[in-house]
């Protein structure tokens, strides 16, 4: 006798919807983020002389490991590696789009710290350590988007949670990275959050790509790029850098943005069966 077809719900609940097997997952997701945390953590020490190599190889360890726990970077590529055409332009634009989201949210960080009398903008003078300082934030971007939102998120998947739950997950999940690591600030752990929970929304509008070019960009503004490389923003008596060490002002501008950002954004989301998380 046939049947009608089952629904999300339904196929969420034969899966194994209850709690023991959501723990079950979750601690499965948790083995592997202390696990590959730490292999990054040995791989950065023997490599502290050398920071972009330490980067690109932390990067490659962890698209390794992550593919290993089912982490994909798009839903566009088969289960045999076969890509369909137009893969290349669809990428580009997508890391495109998160390059452009992450640089708004700064720019208007700027320009309203600016409009409160808290910052002061004068034109930077690039120089060749800005290409060097890109190709080290790409792969700590890889590093962080693999790990800290690609990984949580399929792991909330696998575990049934709510989408949003998982989002806010991820955003905890960077905040906690950098949590104990010195100079750390309280409104810079919430930065932290905020753009991590803004990248685990782009995740579900293209995968790893947006996120990736996102998070790119943040590294390379908030570091290099708004400190003498492209602007030369000075903030009274507060800073704006990564990594949790912001403080005052920028921060809790910038986590305010970055929220409205993520609002934006999750109002175009696609369904989440069609995406790599």
């Amino acid at each position: 006798m046939a049947h009608a077809p089952l629904s999300r719900a339904a196929r969420r609940t034969r899966a194994g919807n209850t709690w023991p097997a959501r723990l079950a997952e979750l601690g499965i997701g948790a083995g592997w983020l202390i696990g590959i945390s730490a292999a990054l953590r040995v791989l950065d020490t023997l490599l502290g002389q050398a920071p972009l190599a330490s980067a690109l190889l932390g990067a490659i360890l962890v698209d390794l490991a992550a593919g290993r726990a089912g982490v994909r970077w798009d839903e566009l590529t088969s289960e045999d590696g076969t890509r369909p055409p137009g893969f290349t332009a669809t990428v580009l634009r997508r890391v495109g789009l998160g390059v452009l989201i992450a640089s708004a949210v700064l720019g208007a960080t700027v320009v309203a710290g600016a409009a409160m009398g808290r910052a002061h903008v004068e034109l930077g003078a690039p120089g060749a350590g800005l290409a060097v300082a890109t190709a080290r934030c790409a792969a700590l971007a890889v590093r962080s988007e693999l790990l800290l939102r690609g990984l949580v998120l399929r792991t909330a998947r696998r575990a049934n949670l709510p989408r949003w739950l998982g989002a806010v997950f991820a955003g905890l999940a960077g905040a906690a990275a950098v949590a104990l690591e010195p100079n750390v600030a309280p409104a810079g752990l919430v930065m932290t959050a905020a753009s991590g929970w803004l990248f685990a929304i782009l995740w579900r509008t293209g995968g790893a790509w947006p996120a990736v070019g996102a998070s790119a960009a943040w590294l390379v503004l908030v570091g290099a790029g708004l400190r003498g490389s492209l602007l030369d923003v000075s903030w009274q008596l507060d800073i704006l850098a990564p990594n949790g060490r912001a403080t005052g002002a920028p921060a809790w501008i910038a986590s305010v943005v970055c929220v409205v950002a993520g609002l934006a954004v999750a109002r175009r989301v696609p369904p989440a069966d069609s995406l790599a998380c």
